[in-house]
């Protein structure tokens, strides 16, 4: 089942208030409304289908920008003239933290971020890349992250994999449950 995962997150105050990368605070509260979405809307709806049997899940497509609000309407290519990559990658740790480490029977197999980085697209607000990018620099924090996260952070047995999809433009990272054990 492929969710568009642009959900609200925060609140213009929280994110007004949400500071300096890392603010444990603004991350809490991120990755519990993370948690609940998943737990309570999200994973239940995809077990539900299929007569019962369930679908897996993948976010189809998710992606933040470097400016505040960007957990508030994260959909909006300019939720606010105000920089904030901070928040951005908070917002980013919150979503790996939330799905990190889920159940196999959870059955959350990829998160695709929106990456726009195709020909044509110079100037585009959505660019990341782990390089500085000459259209789009304020998106290199927040990739070299997500980045470091998957090629660093994930043990074994855990298998990730990033890939650029090139012409889509997509940033993708994908956990295969196969190899996880229960609980894990």
């Amino acid at each position: 089942m492929g969710v568009e995962a642009y959900f609200p997150m925060a609140t213009n105050e929280q994110a007004d208030a949400s500071g300096a990368n890392p603010n444990p605070a603004f991350i809490n509260l991120l990755t519990n409304n993370w948690n609940s979405l998943l737990d309570n809307d999200i994973l239940p709806f995809a077990h539900s289908l299929k007569g019962g049997s369930g679908m897996p899940v993948v976010f189809s497509e998710t992606g933040l920008l470097p400016y505040n609000r960007t957990t508030v309407t994260p959909w909006d290519a300019m939720p606010s003239s105000d920089l904030d990559p901070d928040e951005q990658i908070m917002g980013f740790k919150t979503l790996m933290g939330a799905t990190d480490h889920r159940k196999a029977n959870d059955n959350l197999l990829a998160i695709n971020i929106w990456s726009w980085g195709m020909a044509g697209s110079n100037g585009n607000l959505w660019n990341m890349g782990v390089t500085l990018p000459p259209d789009q620099p304020l998106n290199v924090p927040a990739t070299q992250y997500l980045a470091d996260f998957i090629t660093h952070s994930i043990p074994e047995p855990s298998t990730f994999a990033l890939a650029a999809l090139g012409i889509l433009g997509v940033l993708t990272y994908a956990r295969r449950r196969a190899r996880c054990p229960a609980g894990s």
